[in-house]
């Protein structure tokens, strides 16, 4: 019988037999949130548990899908949920390769939950480019002091973009930058350190380009 799943499971601490191909179920996910972002139908949900380690990878978004860290419930103490919301108990994507961490230069809607992202490259957590993207709970660097990286950039939305309750620390040029951003509403985000990049950001928690009709309510 074959399923046409519509939520496929990432969790790279699942190990599978030698030559068992991994179709995104829970005995069989996939060990790479692109592998699963890569097999989704439009509208689906990859759903990321924190597996072990990080996720080295840069994601590419470019058809319209739910990218869902697992924030676990209220009673699981080293969950998120049940650990005061902390962000070490959240999925890490690793930024160590690419441009950035998640990518989506679609016109294509997105929606990202409950994941972290950790730089060690220059780069945003998020380039978005033409898509009307919903982000909540997003910690970037939540656990780095050195000044590195970029935060979330968003260009070219045309009527509903949104960044709620994310934190952004210790990075570069911004934290939050819209560029011909229609419709966005930013609402009780956190930046924490944002250092200037010499000739190219002055640095700034958040950055407006251009664009309209932006609320900016309740931020840090």
């Amino acid at each position: 019988v074959v399923v046409n799943l519509t939520r496929l499971l990432v969790d790279n601490a699942v190990v599978v037999a030698a030559g068992t191909p991994r179709v995104g179920t829970g005995t069989r996910p996939y060990a790479r949130i692109q592998d699963a972002v890569n097999a989704a139908d439009a509208l689906d949900t990859v759903f990321i548990r924190r597996g072990t380690g990080s996720y080295a990878e840069t994601v590419a978004l470019t058809k319209r899908l739910t990218l869902l860290g697992d924030s676990g419930s209220a009673a699981a103490t080293s969950s998120y949920l049940g650990s005061n919301r902390n962000p070490a108990n959240l999925p890490l994507i690793a930024h160590d390769t690419g441009v950035a961490a998640i990518t989506a230069h679609t016109t294509a809607p997105q929606t990202i939950r409950y994941l972290a992202v950790r730089h060690t490259l220059d780069g945003p957590a998020l380039d978005a480019d033409g898509s009307d993207v919903t982000v909540e709970y997003l910690y970037v660097n939540p656990s780095v002091t050195s000044r590195i990286g970029r935060g979330i950039s968003i260009k070219n939305s045309p009527s509903g973009t949104a960044v709620r309750r994310s934190v952004i620390r210790s990075v570069r040029g911004y934290g939050i930058r819209l560029e011909n951003v229609q419709g966005a509403v930013l609402f009780v985000d956190s930046v924490i350190g944002v250092d200037s990049v010499a000739a190219v950001e002055e640095g700034a928690a958040v950055k407006i380009v251009g664009g309209g009709t932006i609320t900016v309510s309740s931020n840090t």
